[in-house]
């Protein structure tokens, strides 16, 4: 394994490899867990044909829920690959192949921004972090809503050494958490085998994170300028078990507010 010190900003090619478990797994799981949270804090509330962006789609299942609500979408992921079973899984959708930290974002056009499955925790550092909430601030019009999902690092702490993974018929994947609560940096080693020929070919990956305080994504967040700045435990207020420390929070970019 890669000590949790060699840790790199993931990359697209990080995820590719590992699409399909996605969309077969994680992706609806996340998207059924979610979605009435965000029905709840914000989905509810936008007006129909609202403009809405999902920040580290993903295979697009949150996007697939959404065109049924009219509402006009766009996705950016990082993983072509993520993004083929997006196409197929939200047609309706406009996909943006691009690095968010790379992404050159629109000016003034989004209602709102989501970002669920704790895709931002993927980010390493703060500054990297506020570059992102620039951006994102920036392409909001004024008052507009930015709602996201991240891992306080005590989730993170809770899930080291936990594994998860299956075996199909044509391929087979598995997962372990690695934490390091002192650096508070952590890795998801991933792995997955799939058939070449009369072998099984074996593919290594490690998806770096780290967990954000309170503190530090409010100082954040309102360093680039939004306000009304609220934070929601999954567990606590919305009843999902097991998910102590899975935290929602939204964000208003002011009415009055200028994008430069």
């Amino acid at each position: 394994m890669t000590s949790i010190a060699q840790t790199k900003p993931v990359t697209m090619a990080d995820f590719d490899p590992f699409a399909r478990m996605y969309n077969e797994y994680w992706g609806p799981h996340y998207c059924t867990t979610n979605l009435p949270i965000l029905e709840t804090l914000l989905l509810n509330n936008l007006p129909t044909h609202a403009q809405l962006l999902d920040l580290c789609c993903g295979t697009g299942q949150l996007l697939a829920q959404l065109s049924q609500k009219s509402f006009h979408l766009t996705g950016l992921d990082a993983s072509a690959q993520m993004l083929h079973y997006a196409a197929l899984n939200a047609p309706q959708a406009s996909l943006i192949c691009n690095d968010i930290l790379a992404w050159i974002p629109p000016s003034e056009q989004f209602d709102a921004v989501l970002s669920t499955s704790a895709s931002l925790n993927h980010i390493l550092t703060l500054d990297d972090l506020s570059r992102v909430f620039r951006k994102v601030y920036q392409s909001l019009i004024s008052g507009g809503t930015f709602l996201f999902e991240f891992n306080l690092p005590e989730v993170y702490q809770s899930m080291h050494a936990e594994k998860e993974g299956d075996v199909r018929e044509d391929y087979a994947w598995a997962s372990i958490c690695e934490y390091d609560g002192a650096q508070n940096l952590g890795q998801i080693h991933m792995t997955l085998f799939t058939p070449k020929g009369d072998l099984w070919q074996r593919q290594d990956r490690q998806w770096p994170l780290r967990g954000y305080t309170y503190l530090e994504l409010q100082s954040c967040l309102e360093q680039v300028g939004f306000q009304a700045i609220a934070f929601y435990d999954a567990e606590r207020e919305f009843n999902v078990v097991g998910a102590a420390g899975d935290t929602f929070c939204i964000a208003r970019k002011p009415s009055s507010a200028a994008t430069t």
